[in-house]
């Protein structure tokens, strides 16, 4: 009996010679007066001490500290365990001052021996050098400080732990799980170093895992920290590394979860197993208590076992996963490649881990994270042993992540278009105005037989139709001036039929599915046609061998639950206008571009791509949602939702309209203000002609000095609302501040409904819309004369 323990000694011995020969971190041991007793090849490497010189020196004459900053003498870690009985850690400025007179940088662990009877006999140093690591620079990762809100309520508000340390180790943020977990105070933590909190016996893969992130690796791993109220409690880590835009190592993000009682189930697992053959009934009840999966396999990927969790989770009984593999519960696609890397991963590595899709008996699927450890008992053959949580909540949150972030992104897309569609908008309509105006004086100047008057005519024609193009434009970007009121949509729709019938082939069938008590909308209706028409038209096309188009209304209600799915709409009541054809359909490519202006699919001279733009922008200005569903073969459908008005009738009168020409004639003195040379001096003409005395103006400041010089004279001022400088809004302020009888006339290229709206507010008497129509222009200018 006495030989066998000596054996068993000297195995345990050598195999522990073995183990600290092999590690990376350098290792001495010392007794309780701080003579070296022990010291591995790493720490001969670091030190330049070999062994046999080192045992039976002071601590202090081999491994002399100093510190980094004063250059003093560092207290030896040796004093500080033999005094505190605890295990201790060496300053961030540590400097290790080795023999050959060369400096390192140590990352250090001191711990105290004990003997059987708890009394510390000696302690052990475990180190590494870590001076590159040191040198490397210490930067907060902007692009985190940088996340938008939502990214910080994740974080903050997640279910896991979350913490961010820098490159030093010390915790820069925490968020709110971590607090609530641990017990710590925010305040007190950050700054600290995440040394403080593992387990001494978890320590080495901590800083491994560390290590590890500051190379540019993910590291995941399992560990006892600390909590606030003393108790080491089981957690799973994932280490991953933040990067600045030069690819360096800035930070280390780590998420966490309390796996206490995975970890006890783990344990509880092992042991059961042990003790199987004695005691059936205790395993098996203890098995069954966890809410995980636990589950055992053979070397081949065949389930031997499993507990009631797993059961329950899949729907099938146990003797149904008996002898069957995992790939039997997944998509057969995916299955077998799953299994092939699984079963390497436990042959190669002994473990794997990861989480898979599989389904349940009736057809659900889930998402389990799982970890399968290979077991190789003393008395019998190898097998796998796994636990496995069900994370599909969790799965699913992730994704409906990511869909919401592409919808924003689709959406700031469509805005930036918009914007710059606007733009360009406007300044096109500054150039077209002098072609217009001057078109149209030339040919007033032209007698009626003149044969140039039919060439004015065609150039003309063509400056308004580049006019509706920009009119298009401004109408996607929602710059364009809508007249509102209440509308019933049901009859829209049947005033479009009726146009639609006589425009479309008669292949095609048009019918109308109308609901009969349909509420009121506030919309423009002819811009409502404008969207029937075009869909109706798109449609068309879609079917150049026939088909139906089909035309519907419905009342209906959008919740939370339908708007956090569709990003930019909105809780509340709706009609609903849905148009469908049974075209070619459309892939998903064209799907995601299909209300970007100029984008067609049609030939060259058949479409201008600005259709489904104006559709949109029309749709955006009376605040509702269009939604497109299509397919390649199999038709489309489009779903607008306009906001209901309920309790308000709708209106079918028209408003008349006034396209009578204008001789009326004046003789007044009217100061026109644009920031544009070229309406500037078509305005001019236009009013001279008609025997206007007309003051130019390039910006505000110009016709605020000009005005104060001849307000006497000055009877009337044409004000351009967008110009650099000082705006119209703006220079009418001031004018009417001046003499506050000043009468203003508003031009812009914009809608009424923006910044004029608010101009007109402010006292101006009328608004001009950009390019000038003669006839509008004179109109507006001897109407406020004439008040």
């Amino acid at each position: 009996m006495k030989r066998g323990k000596e054996v068993a000694t000297v195995e345990i011995k050598e195999r522990l010679a073995v183990t600290l020969e092999s590690i990376g971190d350098g290792v001495i041991s010392t007794d309780r007066s701080g003579t070296i007793t022990l010291m591995n090849r790493a720490a001969e490497n670091i030190t330049g001490w070999n062994e046999e010189e080192a045992v039976g020196r002071p601590l202090t004459e081999v491994f002399p500290i100093i510190n980094k900053n004063t250059r003093k003498p560092c207290v030896s870690p040796v004093e500080e365990v033999l005094e505190t009985g605890r295990a201790v850690s060496l300053a961030n400025h540590t400097v290790l001052i080795c023999r050959d007179g060369t400096e390192k940088i140590l990352a250090d662990s001191c711990a105290p021996i004990r003997d059987n009877e708890g009394n510390i006999i000696g302690v052990v140093l475990a180190f590494r050098d870590v001076t590159k690591q040191r040198q490397s620079e210490h930067r907060l990762l902007e692009k985190l400080r940088e996340s938008e809100k939502r990214y910080r309520d994740l974080f903050e508000n997640s279910i896991d732990i979350q913490f961010i340390f820098d490159r030093e180790g010390n915790y820069m943020e925490v968020n709110n799980e971590f607090i609530r977990e641990s017990g710590y105070e925010r305040e007190k933590i950050i700054g600290t170093h995440f040394g403080v909190l593992p387990h001494p016996d978890e320590m080495a893969l901590v800083l491994d895992a560390y290590e590890k992130a500051l190379t540019g690796e993910t590291s995941n791993f399992e560990m006892r920290s600390k909590n606030k109220d003393g108790k080491f409690v089981w957690y799973s880590f994932v280490n991953r590394p933040i990067f600045n835009d030069k690819g360096e190592v800035v930070a280390i993000h780590c998420i966490a979860r309390n796996i206490d009682e995975k970890k006890r189930a783990e344990r509880a697992l092992r042991e059961s197993e042990e003790k199987l053959r004695r005691s059936e009934k205790r395993y098996r009840d203890l098995f069954d208590s966890v809410s995980d999966l636990i589950y055992t396999q053979d070397l081949e990927g065949r389930f031997m076992n499993g507990n009631r969790a797993m059961t329950s989770i899949f729907g099938y009984e146990l003797e149904e996963f008996i002898g069957r593999k995992a790939a039997d519960f997944m998509k057969p696609e995916l299955g077998e490649l799953f299994y092939t890397e699984y079963l390497e991963g436990i042959k190669k590595k002994g473990h794997y881990q990861g989480i898979s899709s599989y389904f349940t008996k009736d057809g659900r699927k889930i998402y389990l994270e799982f970890r399968s450890n290979l077991i190789r008992p003393a008395d019998g053959e190898p097998f796998i042993s796994g636990i496995a949580r069900d994370v599909t909540d969790r799965v699913l949150a992730q994704r409906e992540i990511e869909k919401l972030n592409k919808q924003m992104l689709q959406a700031q897309k469509m805005e930036a278009i918009g914007t710059l569609a606007g733009g360009i908008a406007h300044d096109f309509n500054n150039l077209l105005q002098g072609i217009l105006g001057y078109t149209q004086i030339l040919a007033m100047e032209k007698d009626k037989g003149d044969p140039d008057i039919a060439r004015l005519q065609q150039i003309e024609k063509a400056a308004h139709r580049a006019s509706e193009l920009t009119q298009q434009l401004l109408t996607f970007s929602r710059k364009v001036e809508s007249r509102k009121r209440p509308v019933d949509l049901n009859h829209e729709v049947e005033q479009v039929e009726k146009i639609l019938k006589r425009t479309i082939p008669k292949m095609i069938d048009i019918e109308l599915n109308l609901e009969k008590n349909l509420e009121a909308i506030s919309a423009d209706p002819s811009q409502l046609e404008q969207i029937i028409m075009n869909l109706g038209v798109n449609a068309r096309d879609a079917m150049p061998e026939g088909g139906k188009l089909l035309l519907e209304t419905e009342n209906v209600i959008l919740d939370e639950e339908f708007c956090k799915d569709h990003l930019g709409a909105r809780p509340g009541k709706y009609a609903l206008l849905r148009i469908s054809d049974t075209g070619i359909g459309m892939n998903r490519r064209t799907l995601e571009h299909i209300f970007d202006p100029f984008f067609t699919t049609k030939e060259v001279g058949k479409g201008t791509g600005l259709g489904l733009a104006m559709v949109y922008g029309i749709v955006k200005s009376h605040e509702g949602y269009i939604m497109c569903a299509s397919e390649p073969g199999d038709g489309t459908t489009f779903k607008i939702y306009f906001p209901v008005m309920e309790g308000i009738p709708a209106r079918f009168e028209t408003e008349a309209k006034n396209n009578e020409a204008t001789s009326e004639r004046g003789s007044e003195t009217i100061l026109l203000v644009d920031d544009e040379e070229i309406l500037r001096d078509i305005g001019r003409d236009i009013l001279e002609t008609f025997g206007y005395t007309v003051l130019l103006a390039p910006d505000g400041e110009s016709a605020l000095e000009l005005y104060k010089e001849r307000r006497k004279h000055i009877s009337l001022v044409i004000l351009d609302l967008i110009m650099p400088g000082m705006g119209g809004k703006q220079c009418l302020e001031k004018l009417l501040k001046i003499n506050p009888d000043t009468k203003v006339v508003i031009a812009s290229g914009y809608s009424i409904d923006g910044h004029a709206k608010d101009a007109l507010k402010a006292g101006a008497k009328a608004f001009v819309s950009k390019p000038y129509e003669l006839n509008k222009m004179l109109q507006a200018v001897r109407s406020v004369l004439d008040e």
